[in-house]
């Protein structure tokens, strides 16, 4: 749900009892919340809120699922047609993106198995390119992703085929590009020093995070 306003914003809160709250333009988790009904008591919160409601016309509200893996898939738009491009198994920490696994597509596909078949990734693949192609063919032209999760819900795994639609080149795409030259099984990962960002590869399997 998309809302302009506080007071809305309050009750679908306290309908879900625990939500995702995001601000429309954010980058790296930095603009999520993560609520329950309880937390809507602290002035921190509505502060925040009313600012990105006041600077960017509202914010969503999304029910907060048991995540299990994160992972993303890779597209890119050119001349009104959508190409696949590969898989991005990444990592958070906090809700901050930390880095992706590289590896083959062959690999990562083998890792997804453990959660969901491939025929569910080639159908929710295809159903971002129906969706998407004709949404964007008169109006975007160049890369973007689609963020989703393995979620667990009444002793199952759930495909959460959305969570958000990244309109740019993503890390997922700078991993595809790296996994070509890099070690098989590597980790790139991205850390901050407390003045600067840096962009790291760490070679071997042990580097691969499942969890």
């Amino acid at each position: 749900k998309f809302v302009s306003n506080l007071q809305d914003l309050i009750l679908l809160v306290q309908q879900m009892q625990r939500a995702v709250v995001k601000a429309p333009w954010s980058s790296s988790g930095r603009g999520v919340r993560y609520l329950t009904a309880q937390m809507l008591q602290d002035p921190g919160f509505s502060r925040w809120a009313e600012r990105i409601i006041e600077k960017q016309g509202g914010v969503t509200v999304e029910p907060y699922y048991n995540k299990v893996k994160d992972f993303g898939m890779e597209f890119e738009m050119l001349d009104g047609k959508v190409h696949y491009l590969g898989l991005s198994l990444f990592d958070t920490v906090k809700n901050a993106y930390t880095g992706n696994l590289l590896c083959s597509e062959e690999e990562k596909i083998e890792i997804m198995k453990k959660y969901i078949s491939e025929d569910a990734l080639l159908s929710a693949r295809q159903k971002i390119i129906d969706i998407v192609e004709p949404a964007l063919k008169e109006n975007y032209n160049g890369p973007f992703g689609v963020d989703m999760m393995i979620a667990a819900k009444d002793g199952q795994l759930e495909l959460v085929s959305c969570i958000e639609l990244n309109l740019r080149r993503t890390m997922g795409h700078v991993a595809l590009e790296l996994a070509k030259i890099a070690k098989p099984q590597s980790l790139m990962r991205v850390d901050f020093d407390g003045n600067r960002y840096h962009l790291r590869v760490l070679p071997g399997k042990e580097a691969v995070n499942e969890s």
